[in-house]
């Protein structure tokens, strides 16, 4: 992480010194909170940062730390039926820790990390890896059938191992492709990148 400090604040709108290292977009953590922050200008060594949270006892002079990647969500089963903010921070295990007033610098799980789901395989060993391609489902609730699939990031590969129909938690690997990268339920999407798609299609009927 690469550090830098406060070195004015307007509202929600910080400079910080210090952060010539630092990208455009990237995700920060301001003040002694750590305040979820995001980088939307920089010029030279001075970046202009928008914070997310309320940053009302804030000071010129706290830490600015940059976390080295853009602001981005956590994708899969168990977010139909959750609710969250803006910067998908789980507003009832956020109330459960801080109280009904939402305190700054609160933070918790966007996915509950020990629930297991059911995963039914859909993909062999030796089959083909690669964006788009479903390689199994979960059923995330009584209506709605989650398809696994590969992100459109994904190298084009084959399948070296995946796991047996059984329960799982989002972050236990259930494919491993030939290059040794693993697999999960869950992934990172950068909130900037549009997902990838095969077709649009225009919804003409209620």
């Amino acid at each position: 992480m690469r550090a830098g400090t406060i070195a004015r604040i307007s509202g929600p709108i910080v400079k910080a010194r210090g952060m010539a290292s630092a990208g455009l977009y990237d995700v920060v953590k301001v003040g002694t909170a750590g305040l979820i922050g995001e980088i939307i200008r920089l010029e030279g060594q001075i970046a202009t940062i928008q914070i997310y949270e309320d940053n009302t006892m804030m000071r010129v002079g706290e830490p600015v730390e940059c976390q080295g990647k853009p602001l981005s969500v956590l994708l899969g089963p168990g977010l139909i039926g959750s609710i969250y903010d803006g910067i998908q921070r789980p507003l009832p295990l956020l109330k459960a820790l801080s109280g009904p007033m939402l305190l700054p610098g609160v933070a918790g799980d966007a996915l509950d990390a020990k629930k297991k789901w059911h995963f039914q395989p859909t993909l062999a060993a030796g089959e083909p890896i690669g964006p788009g391609i479903v390689y199994g489902t979960v059923q995330e609730t009584p209506s709605v059938l989650h398809r696994l699939a590969f992100d459109g990031t994904t190298p084009p590969s084959t399948a070296a191992w995946v796991a047996a129909e059984g329960d799982y938690d989002i972050s236990q690997p259930l494919v491993k492709s030939s290059a040794g990268k693993e697999y999960s339920a869950s992934s990172r999407w950068p909130v900037r990148k549009a997902r990838g798609f095969a077709q649009k299609l225009v919804p003409n009927e209620p």
